[in-house]
């Protein structure tokens, strides 16, 4: 017959207990982007434009695309540019795009940005369009799109 320490019977309880609530735990929802915003003043002859994402729950990283069209055509076109969280910065996700051209006076700028998580969990597409004017309204200050 082969004598089991007490300590080891309890050992492996200990484990299971962990493990039922460590588990549910990490099975949490899926990451969403909540806000996006504009990080530094948006100006007409920009040659970049510096945006800020914000998200709730544990993405891995974001996927923007931004394009920008005016009268005068396209200034800007990026897709699916993958964006890690920056952990020492006080923008969780930034992105600094480098526009084709001058940001024109009557400049319209489209964000596309998705979460993917941990676990390769995706979010569905948060999406907004926004001209100069509302850009430069919401700089530090309110976000283009918040919630869902």
């Amino acid at each position: 017959m082969t004598q089991r320490s007490f300590a080891a019977g309890t050992g492996w309880r200990r484990l299971v207990a962990v493990l039922g609530l460590v588990l549910p735990a990490m099975a949490h929802a899926t990451p969403t982007v909540t806000s996006t915003y504009p990080v530094t003043p948006l100006r007409v002859g920009s040659s970049s434009v510096e945006l800020g994402f914000e998200a709730s729950g544990q993405p891995a990283q974001l996927l923007v695309s931004v394009s920008g069209t005016s009268a005068s055509g396209p200034f800007v076109s990026l897709k699916d540019v993958a964006l890690k969280p920056d952990l020492a910065g006080a923008v969780p996700f930034h992105l600094l795009a480098p526009l084709d051209r001058a940001f024109p006076q009557d400049g319209v700028l489209t964000v596309t940005a998705v979460a993917i998580g941990l676990a390769g969990d995706r979010d569905t597409i948060v999406s907004a369009s926004r001209d100069r004017t509302v850009l430069a309204r919401s700089y530090r200050g309110e976000g283009w799109f918040t919630g869902r």
